[in-house]
Protein backbone atom coordinates (compact mmCIF):
# COMPACT_ATOMS: atom_id res chain seq x y z
CA UNK A 1 0.00 0.00 0.00
CA UNK A 2 1.85 3.45 -0.85
CA UNK A 3 -0.55 5.62 0.97
CA UNK A 4 -2.01 6.32 3.96
CA UNK A 5 -5.23 7.70 5.20
CA UNK A 6 -4.35 10.71 7.61
CA UNK A 7 -7.65 12.05 8.18
CA UNK A 8 -11.28 12.09 7.80
CA UNK A 9 -13.60 14.43 9.07
CA UNK A 10 -16.90 16.25 8.19
CA UNK A 11 -17.59 19.04 5.28
CA UNK A 12 -19.71 21.49 7.32
CA UNK A 13 -18.16 24.66 4.66
CA UNK A 14 -19.37 22.43 1.74
CA UNK A 15 -19.01 25.12 -0.92
CA UNK A 16 -18.31 28.69 1.10
CA UNK A 17 -15.75 30.54 -0.41
CA UNK A 18 -12.88 31.59 2.21
CA UNK A 19 -12.09 34.63 2.53
CA UNK A 20 -8.70 35.69 2.57
CA UNK A 21 -6.88 38.61 3.88
CA UNK A 22 -3.87 39.50 1.35
CA UNK A 23 -2.38 41.70 4.54
CA UNK A 24 -1.61 38.94 6.35
CA UNK A 25 1.97 37.96 6.19
CA UNK A 26 3.97 35.03 8.72
CA UNK A 27 7.68 35.42 9.86
CA UNK A 28 9.39 32.63 11.15
CA UNK A 29 12.77 31.72 12.86
CA UNK A 30 15.44 30.95 10.73
CA UNK A 31 16.06 26.90 11.61
CA UNK A 32 19.86 27.17 12.15
CA UNK A 33 20.86 23.80 12.38
CA UNK A 34 19.02 21.49 9.93
CA UNK A 35 19.86 18.51 9.17
CA UNK A 36 22.30 18.23 6.15
CA UNK A 37 22.68 15.53 3.41
CA UNK A 38 26.13 15.30 2.33
CA UNK A 39 26.57 19.01 3.81
CA UNK A 40 23.81 20.42 1.81
CA UNK A 41 20.49 21.39 3.08
CA UNK A 42 17.63 20.06 2.47
CA UNK A 43 13.73 19.83 2.67
CA UNK A 44 11.59 16.91 2.60
CA UNK A 45 8.25 17.02 0.25
CA UNK A 46 5.28 15.00 0.68
CA UNK A 47 2.26 14.75 -1.83
CA UNK A 48 -1.45 14.31 -0.43
CA UNK A 49 -4.67 13.29 -1.84
CA UNK A 50 -7.62 15.00 -0.78
CA UNK A 51 -11.25 14.00 -1.84
CA UNK A 52 -14.22 16.11 -1.10
CA UNK A 53 -18.17 15.84 -0.73
CA UNK A 54 -21.10 16.93 0.46
CA UNK A 55 -21.00 14.81 3.72
CA UNK A 56 -16.78 14.54 3.96
CA UNK A 57 -13.29 15.45 3.56
CA UNK A 58 -10.54 12.68 3.27
CA UNK A 59 -7.18 13.08 3.17
CA UNK A 60 -4.32 10.72 2.52
CA UNK A 61 -0.36 10.88 2.70
CA UNK A 62 1.69 9.56 -0.53
CA UNK A 63 4.26 7.56 1.83
CA UNK A 64 6.92 8.06 -0.85
CA UNK A 65 8.38 11.80 -1.07
CA UNK A 66 11.25 13.73 -2.28
CA UNK A 67 14.46 15.05 -0.74
CA UNK A 68 15.61 18.68 -2.50
CA UNK A 69 19.16 19.75 -2.13
CA UNK A 70 20.62 23.05 -1.81
CA UNK A 71 23.75 23.33 -4.54
CA UNK A 72 25.88 24.76 -2.30
CA UNK A 73 27.26 22.94 1.22
CA UNK A 74 25.61 24.72 4.07
CA UNK A 75 27.37 27.75 6.03
CA UNK A 76 25.47 29.64 8.88
CA UNK A 77 25.78 32.52 7.00
CA UNK A 78 26.01 34.28 4.19
CA UNK A 79 22.26 34.03 3.76
CA UNK A 80 21.75 36.09 0.51
CA UNK A 81 23.60 33.35 -1.22
CA UNK A 82 20.37 31.22 -2.53
CA UNK A 83 22.30 28.46 -3.40
CA UNK A 84 23.42 27.31 0.25
CA UNK A 85 20.48 28.18 1.39
CA UNK A 86 17.20 27.95 -0.72
CA UNK A 87 16.38 24.66 -2.12
CA UNK A 88 13.76 25.74 -5.07
CA UNK A 89 17.38 26.56 -6.73
CA UNK A 90 19.16 23.38 -7.69
CA UNK A 91 21.33 21.72 -10.24
CA UNK A 92 20.28 20.02 -13.24
CA UNK A 93 21.85 16.86 -12.40
CA UNK A 94 20.48 16.74 -8.74
CA UNK A 95 16.86 16.38 -9.01
CA UNK A 96 15.96 15.42 -5.90
CA UNK A 97 16.36 12.25 -3.56
CA UNK A 98 13.43 9.42 -3.06
CA UNK A 99 12.18 9.50 0.66
CA UNK A 100 12.18 7.94 2.86
CA UNK A 101 14.96 5.88 1.24
CA UNK A 102 17.23 8.32 1.75
CA UNK A 103 17.43 8.64 5.02
CA UNK A 104 19.16 5.26 5.03
CA UNK A 105 22.22 7.35 3.08
CA UNK A 106 22.04 9.33 5.69
CA UNK A 107 22.64 7.26 8.15
CA UNK A 108 19.37 7.88 10.21
CA UNK A 109 18.45 4.80 12.51
CA UNK A 110 15.15 3.05 12.53
CA UNK A 111 14.03 4.72 15.76
CA UNK A 112 14.89 8.49 14.30
CA UNK A 113 13.40 7.76 10.59
CA UNK A 114 10.01 6.35 12.67
CA UNK A 115 10.14 9.99 14.54
CA UNK A 116 10.65 11.60 11.40
CA UNK A 117 7.77 10.04 9.17
CA UNK A 118 5.06 10.19 12.99
CA UNK A 119 6.23 13.61 12.48
CA UNK A 120 5.06 14.71 8.76
CA UNK A 121 1.95 12.26 9.64
CA UNK A 122 1.06 14.64 12.70
CA UNK A 123 1.16 17.80 10.76
CA UNK A 124 -0.42 16.74 8.03
CA UNK A 125 -3.11 15.86 10.14
CA UNK A 126 -2.98 19.13 11.69
CA UNK A 127 -3.54 21.28 8.41
CA UNK A 128 -6.03 18.84 7.11
CA UNK A 129 -9.34 20.88 7.78
CA UNK A 130 -7.56 23.68 5.99
CA UNK A 131 -6.42 21.71 2.99
CA UNK A 132 -9.93 20.25 2.83
CA UNK A 133 -11.42 23.50 2.56
CA UNK A 134 -9.79 24.27 -0.54
CA UNK A 135 -11.44 21.53 -2.42
CA UNK A 136 -14.37 23.06 -4.25
CA UNK A 137 -17.15 20.73 -5.73
CA UNK A 138 -19.70 22.04 -8.95
CA UNK A 139 -23.24 21.38 -8.70
CA UNK A 140 -23.09 18.93 -11.06
CA UNK A 141 -20.34 17.11 -9.16
CA UNK A 142 -20.84 14.28 -6.37
CA UNK A 143 -17.50 14.20 -5.37
CA UNK A 144 -13.79 16.52 -6.31
CA UNK A 145 -10.27 15.75 -5.61
CA UNK A 146 -7.21 17.95 -5.51
CA UNK A 147 -3.20 17.41 -5.34
CA UNK A 148 -1.65 19.13 -2.95
CA UNK A 149 2.26 18.74 -1.39
CA UNK A 150 3.80 19.56 1.82
CA UNK A 151 7.39 20.70 2.79
CA UNK A 152 9.23 20.28 5.83
CA UNK A 153 12.72 20.52 7.31
CA UNK A 154 14.37 18.16 9.70
CA UNK A 155 16.82 19.57 12.18
CA UNK A 156 19.86 17.52 13.88
CA UNK A 157 17.69 16.97 17.08
CA UNK A 158 15.15 15.09 14.73
CA UNK A 159 12.69 17.62 14.86
CA UNK A 160 10.46 17.94 11.95
CA UNK A 161 9.32 21.63 11.35
CA UNK A 162 6.10 22.21 8.64
CA UNK A 163 7.09 25.06 5.66
CA UNK A 164 4.71 25.37 3.57
CA UNK A 165 1.80 24.24 1.54
CA UNK A 166 1.81 23.83 -2.10
CA UNK A 167 -1.34 23.63 -4.21
CA UNK A 168 -0.05 23.15 -7.35
CA UNK A 169 3.33 20.97 -6.76
CA UNK A 170 5.59 20.26 -9.36
CA UNK A 171 6.48 16.99 -10.87
CA UNK A 172 8.46 17.81 -13.86
CA UNK A 173 11.15 18.78 -11.87
CA UNK A 174 12.73 15.72 -10.31
CA UNK A 175 14.51 12.99 -11.84
CA UNK A 176 12.72 10.40 -14.16
CA UNK A 177 12.24 7.41 -11.47
CA UNK A 178 11.46 10.08 -9.13
CA UNK A 179 8.74 11.59 -11.24
CA UNK A 180 6.78 8.26 -12.53
CA UNK A 181 7.13 6.53 -8.71
CA UNK A 182 5.43 9.47 -6.88
CA UNK A 183 2.71 9.64 -10.27
CA UNK A 184 2.33 5.92 -10.31
CA UNK A 185 1.58 5.90 -6.38
CA UNK A 186 -0.55 8.98 -6.67
CA UNK A 187 -2.81 7.67 -9.27
CA UNK A 188 -3.25 4.63 -7.60
CA UNK A 189 -4.31 6.31 -4.74
CA UNK A 190 -7.06 8.41 -6.57
CA UNK A 191 -8.49 5.42 -8.56
CA UNK A 192 -8.87 3.45 -5.10
CA UNK A 193 -9.67 5.90 -2.39
CA UNK A 194 -12.04 8.17 -5.11
CA UNK A 195 -13.22 6.42 -7.51
CA UNK A 196 -13.97 2.89 -6.50
CA UNK A 197 -15.75 4.16 -3.61
CA UNK A 198 -17.86 6.25 -6.10
CA UNK A 199 -17.79 3.49 -8.78
CA UNK A 200 -17.54 0.29 -6.80
CA UNK A 201 -16.24 -2.68 -9.42
CA UNK A 202 -14.50 -0.04 -12.03
CA UNK A 203 -10.97 -0.01 -10.62
CA UNK A 204 -8.90 -3.39 -11.69
CA UNK A 205 -5.68 -4.52 -10.36
CA UNK A 206 -4.08 -4.11 -13.82
CA UNK A 207 -5.66 -0.43 -13.60
CA UNK A 208 -3.41 0.66 -10.93
CA UNK A 209 -0.30 -1.68 -11.29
Amino acid sequence: NSFLKIYEFVNVRRNERIKRNTQSVVVTKYLENPLLYKGHKNIIRVFLIVSANNEKINVWMVKEGVMINAILPFVNGDYSNEKIHNTSVYEINDKGKSFPSVLDDMGISDIEKKKIIGDIEIIVKDISVNIGNMVRLYPESECAYQIHSIDVIVDTNINTWFLELNRKPQYDEYSDHIRRSILRNIFSGIMVNIVEPQYPGSVSDEIIR
